[in-house]
């Protein structure tokens, strides 16, 4: 897949468009992350530039290779070697099956196949809910599911998409893309492990809090700060350090903790369900995480194209108080050109996960 990579600081959006572009006159597909104030006049430009080609955008913070930014245009060009359609999910406060039939349309429309095509998204909220809903229509397909849960929104604003020329709340966009000159790899990335400490089971839950309230029948912040010599009160402060794992089999999907919940729960950024296996995780080397996925990236793409990532916000909290974030950047951006997204949470395959680098590699 050919693809090109452009940043503007320009405040002008029609200029920023220009100048981010680089010259791209005859897109494929495009996708763009930008200022919150931006996101509209951006994407009208870019579908009044190329009519019929499919736009997928959204504000935050972005990166391309080792730049990142929250002030300004970052733009991904596919100019080739590629089919894409891009589509909507509406109403994705509650289930949102009615809405599934769109993205059927989109994997008719590129002709997807099960190892070259991937479902990017950025979804504002629900995202377990969201996650299963496009998984009724990929699974059956044999495709893969990335993407990053809209982060960085302004206070008391609503977090929006903008998909082929029209803006959105409460839906999340796609983008289909099919890799017509190879495959797409996928890849996850946690710098968290589970300890030698005996592995707990959520006993008590509260699905719509996304509550966890007992483990092993117990307050889950009390066993919580045995294991970890955490107080009570600080659990939460503590989440870049020791957040929650849930086993499944030999995979581990990261629950960040949000804040305390009632009679000594704990809120988390991802559901946990009852009978669930919960390990509480520790910190690892995450240089030398950062090189065997390198390694293990190298190992099974000989020829990259191109990387398009999501990284957790909270990773990236995390990497900026250890400045190590342009560093991990710069290093990831040697495995093939990087362009992503800081994320509220990821998406990946069937999961919705936190505290988690994942990233789709194309030949």
């Amino acid at each position: 897949m050919k693809s090109k990579f452009g940043i503007s600081k320009n405040v002008d959006f029609a200029k920023a468009v220009t100048e981010a572009l680089g010259g791209v006159s005859n897109p494929v597909g495009l996708v763009y992350i930008c200022p919150y104030e931006m996101i509209e006049s951006v994407g009208n430009e870019l579908t009044s530039r190329f009519p019929g080609v499919p736009v997928l955008g959204t504000g935050g913070i972005s990166y391309f290779n080792d730049t990142i930014d929250d002030k300004h245009l970052q733009i991904m060009a596919v100019t080739g070697g590629a089919k894409m359609a891009a589509g909507i999910i509406k109403h994705i406060r509650r289930a949102p099956l009615s809405e599934i039939y769109t993205l059927e349309k989109s994997v008719q429309e590129v002709g997807a196949g099960a190892d070259n095509t991937i479902c990017l998204e950025f979804c504002p909220y629900n995202e377990e809910v969201a996650t299963s809903t496009l998984n009724v229509v990929l699974e059956k397909h044999k495709i893969s599911l990335i993407g990053g849960s809209i982060f960085d929104v302004p206070e008391g604003k609503d977090p929006l998409v903008f998909v082929n020329g029209q803006v959105y709340k409460d839906t999340l966009g796609y983008m289909m893309i099919k890799n017509t000159e190879g495959k797409v790899h996928m890849f996850k990335e946690n710098i968290y492990a589970p300890t030698d400490n005996p592995v707990h089971i959520a006993t008590k839950v509260d699905l719509n809090k996304r509550e966890l309230c007992c483990l092993d029948g117990r307050p889950a912040a009390q066993v919580y700060s045995e294991e970890t010599g955490v107080p009570v009160n600080q659990v939460c402060d503590n989440v870049f350090v020791n957040p929650f794992g849930r086993v499944v089999g030999d995979e581990v999907y990261i629950a960040s903790m949000k804040e305390p919940g009632t009679n000594g729960g704990l809120i988390n950024y991802k559901k946990i369900y009852e009978n669930d296996a919960i390990s509480i995780l520790s910190v690892l080397d995450y240089r030398e995480v950062a090189e065997e996925t390198k390694r293990n990236i190298r190992s099974k793409v000989s020829n990259p194209s191109c990387m398009i990532s999501f990284n957790c916000c909270f990773r990236y909290l995390f990497f900026n108080s250890e400045n190590y974030t342009n560093e991990y950047l710069k290093n990831m951006a040697t495995v093939a050109p990087n362009f992503g997204y800081i994320a509220g949470g990821e998406q990946y395959l069937n999961q919705h996960v936190n505290q988690t680098m994942v990233c789709a590699v194309f030949d």
